[in-house]
């Protein structure tokens, strides 16, 4: 509880000092789209490329490991009833190893999407920031439903 309590503050950081729009050479900002739409998601076959993605997150270039954390939480978020204790294996390793923070924590927010049942509904995230931001929020209500529930159970035995 720790732990996920830490994760949420870092990726609300890491969400708040990203950039996901580049300056075109106009000066105008440009929409950087990096992930596919959520039907694509949706029909994904991970099974049949799971060995290519814990590839890509075992990989040495920070980069690849931040591309496939975000599209394994994607597929996750996009197919609730897929499971994979690799991949879950694999996000816990990157979670609590030495790699960067923004590795260890973008890898603590998609473990948790494998370990907390979260719904997200029909999606629609276009950026790393958005699927990130989108994740801490659902952890956020998670973690307020949970303390009004507490609340109120604390308030009915102190009735009687």
């Amino acid at each position: 509880m720790k732990r996920l309590g830490a994760v949420l503050v870092g990726g609300m950081m890491v969400l708040g000092s990203g950039t996901a729009l580049p300056q075109s050479s106009a000066g105008s900002a440009e929409e950087c789209v990096t992930c596919a739409g959520w039907q694509s998601y949706r029909q994904f076959d991970m099974p049949r490329y799971e060995k290519g993605f814990l590839g890509s997150l075992r990989h040495d270039v920070d980069g690849v490991v931040e591309c496939a954390i975000r599209e394994v939480a994607m597929v996750k978020m996009a197919q609730p009833a897929w499971q994979s204790g690799r991949v879950t294996a694999a996000l816990h390793d990157l979670a609590t190893g030495d790699r960067s923070l923004t590795i260890r924590i973008k890898a603590s927010l998609a473990e948790a999407v494998f370990s907390e049942g979260m719904e997200f509904g029909e999606g629609g995230y276009r950026t790393d920031e958005e699927v990130f931001g989108a994740i801490v929020q659902q952890l956020h209500r998670q973690r307020y439903v949970a303390a009004e529930r507490a609340a109120a159970a604390i308030a009915r035995r102190a009735e009687k």
